[in-house]
């Protein structure tokens, strides 16, 4: 508890809900210049050699920046995680098949390179695409250069054609196996120098792809385009190509999000290292929208992992899992705000299934003051040790003059909660369901919350308009609606549920436009959302987690608040809203240690002894109240009265170096200067780095010499 005391004051801005604290840096900072290759240890530059053809140019970037070889260890466990078709399982598939193929391609594909065979054509195509369907081999055969045709199913998902076949030749006859491309290589080049050529110009692809039908039959078709049957004109290169050989070399940027690569290098140090190579990807959305009961903008998130790892607990039959969400909200530098929270899920075995399919998504919301912010986000889920990561912009609008669209929110449906709590996506006695993916079957309703705020004394009239329009489209709304806004001089903000249905929708991505009209149909405000229809007929959802609070307890929203403008500098906010939650609630005594700890810092210190004497008659509170007083007295110059409570504070607690280093002033402010340096070397042996404090121990000077 004392302990506890203690944090409240040495900190200069406290948010009252934070456990862990966190920023991440917009940019990850450099520290030099990258690692040189052949500066790494032998075992990191033989993974370089190994993953060459698979490994993302952010993955190198971010390997070669690393510290130290722990953290190169690390990183190389979360190379081969991300790439796991099996996670959970001992094995990880991909890595030994990986490995399998640049030892093949080193000892098989070398076929007259100086190279190694990894590095070749032939391995390189191997590695990326495994061992071919059908090999058909053309070396030795009269009248054309040394050449192989391989033939491959392809994974249309990827960009690849159910089925196609690759050439490799050698260009002059000897040397390494290059890759045939249609449109930089001819059918000539695969014709033996001693075969008759007459009349086969460069250019003439005709006579050339002739004479090597006559030659050989079934690999001519492929010297046009990689799939078979397929028509081209006057016997030049099918278009296609080469899309088909960008999508192969592209293939490791299908199966891999880069980003889990950045967020190694901004999370090390922040999240274990038994995380670390842990990370999955996540759906985010982010909503800001003005709470109807409190008057109080708020933001609204949701974040669904797109990985859930659970246990079971074998003594109460559930399956389980836990996540931790940690926020932090910045402009700049600055941390504005920052919290953490525990998530624990627990469920039977019969709903096991259904969760792990449809997954979990974790739902939060704080009070939020008006400004530009950067909002990071990091969830972690203590089963299977993984994270997630996401960030966003938010533009908190202040008040305004005119009504306006505060917020939009999509859901897959709207329940009612009278409940005097507060939750995530509620908005006055309305809950919307969120779904961060936005996405919804085929026949499912498009749920819709349009916030409005209107200046206190201002009157609704107009209306509300909204389109739906498709992202690819001319830009024309498919559906328009419009909802007749009533007269209300009542409260300032509102909130109008809206339900699309999509039977009539085309599966599509789609924008929702929503504009606030006056009562002559001029626009005053637009708003949009994105979302997409799909083709099924049924779409799982994930299943929600979230906190409620009790509205009985909304005075801490304030003191939230009056953290943020205080983090901001903006004094005059801050104290007003402290001053409302003290008003609310006297006997908060959270509450009471932050306001004091802010009016000293502004120097308000007769206002500070006022307010924490709400602490006085409270024993757990001793060491704040002792210390609070301490700080006032020494902030008005009053050495005398300072030295007591201090003196008083350090029987309570005598390792606080903040205590220490008032009493060594107060002491050498009244000639004690023994006595000062006692407590001032006793300071400095808890914590060394106090440069002020070693200064301040130097101006009181040696003991004389006896």
């Amino acid at each position: 508890m004392i302990l506890r005391q203690a944090l409240h004051f040495l900190r200069s801005t406290v948010t009252l809900t934070a456990v862990l604290f966190f920023t991440l840096p917009s940019d990850p900072p450099r520290t030099g210049s990258q690692a040189r290759k052949d500066s790494l240890l032998p075992r990191h530059r033989e993974w370089l050699e190994i993953v060459t053809h698979i490994i993302l140019p952010q993955e190198e970037e971010v390997f070669l920046r690393l510290a130290d070889n722990r953290e190169r260890d690390i990183f190389v466990e979360s190379f081969w995680k991300q790439r796991d078709p099996t996670p959970g399982t001992p094995r990880n598939e991909f890595r030994e098949e990986h490995l399998q193929r640049v030892e093949y391609a080193r000892t098989r594909l070398r076929r007259g390179s100086a190279r190694d065979g990894s590095r070749t054509d032939m391995g390189r195509i191997y590695i990326l695409l495994g061992k071919p369907l059908s090999i058909d081999s053309y070396v030795g055969k009269q009248g054309l250069r040394p050449c192989e045709l391989w033939t491959y199913h392809g994974d249309e998902t990827k960009g690849l054609p159910v089925s196609f076949g690759l050439i490799f030749f050698q260009e002059h006859g000897a040397g390494e196996f290059k890759l045939y491309q249609p449109g930089l290589n001819s059918p000539l080049d695969l014709i033996e120098l001693a075969t008759d050529k007459t009349g086969l110009g460069s250019t003439e692809n005709r006579e050339a792809y002739l004479k090597l039908q006559r030659l050989a039959p079934a690999l001519a078709p492929f010297t046009l385009s990689p799939i078979p049957g397929t028509s081209t004109y006057a016997y030049m290169p099918s278009p296609r190509s080469n899309q088909i050989f960008a999508a192969i070399q592209d293939l490791p940027h299908k199966t891999v999000n880069p980003s889990y690569a950045t967020h190694f290098l901004n999370y090390r140090g922040i999240v274990s290292t038994e995380y670390l190579t842990n990370y999955v990807d996540n759906e985010t959305a982010v909503a800001v929208a003005v709470d109807v009961r409190l008057g109080l903008p708020f933001v609204h998130l949701s974040i669904t992992p797109k990985s859930l790892s659970v246990d079971f607990y074998e003594a109460r039959n559930q399956h389980y899992c836990t996540f931790t969400l940690d926020l932090s909200l910045r402009r700049g530098e600055t941390v504005v705000y920052q919290a953490s929270k525990e998530f624990p899920f627990y469920f039977s075995p019969t709903e096991a299934e259904r969760i792990k399919s449809h997954g979990v998504t974790i739902q939060d919301s704080f009070p939020v003051v008006p400004g530009s912010f950067r909002l990071s986000i990091l969830l972690r889920n203590s089963v299977g040790k993984e994270f997630t990561v996401a960030e966003q912009d938010l533009t908190v609008e202040g008040d305004g003059t005119n009504a306006r669209i505060f917020g939009l929110v999509l859901g897959t449906r709207i329940e009612p909660s009278p409940e005097p709590v507060h939750l995530p996506f509620r908005f006055g006695d309305l809950r919307l369901i969120v779904d961060p993916k936005a996405t919804f079957a085929k026949g499912e309703d498009v749920v819709a919350l349009v916030n409005l705020v209107s200046p206190p004394d201002g009157i609704r009239s107009g209306s509300l308009r909204l389109g739906v329009g498709r992202m690819d489209g001319n830009g024309q709304p498919a559906k328009v609606m419009t909802i007749k806004l009533e007269e209300d001089s009542g409260s300032s903000t509102t909130v109008v549920p809206v339900s699309i249905p999509s039977t009539d929708l085309p599966p599509a991505y789609y924008v929702l436009t929503a504009e606030l009209l006056d009562s002559a149909d001029r626009v005053q405000d637009t708003r949009t959302a994105h979302f997409a229809i799909s083709p099924e007929t049924s779409l799982p959802h994930p299943s929600v987690l979230a906190q409620s609070f009790p509205l009985a307890n909304r005075f801490l929203f304030q003191y939230l608040l009056a953290g943020q403008h205080a983090a901001l500098g903006e004094t005059a906010p801050a104290r007003a809203l402290y001053e409302k939650a003290l008003a609310q609630n006297p006997d908060f005594k959270d509450g009471i240690a932050v306001f004091a700890n802010f009016l000293i810092e502004a120097h308000d210190f007769d206002r500070a002894l006022a307010v924490i004497e709400g602490l006085k008659d409270d024993p757990e509170w001793s060491f704040a109240y002792r210390l609070g007083r301490g700080k006032a007295a020494v902030g008005k110059g009053d050495w005398t009265t300072a030295l007591q409570d201090l003196q008083e504070a350090n029987r309570i607690y005598n390792s606080d170096v903040d205590v220490l280093n008032l009493l060594g002033l107060c002491f050498q402010k009244t000639g004690q200067k023994a006595r000062a340096r006692e407590v001032l070397e006793a300071s400095l042996r808890l914590n060394p780095d106090q440069p002020a404090i070693r200064r301040l121990l130097e101006d009181v000077g040696k003991p004389p010499q006896l």
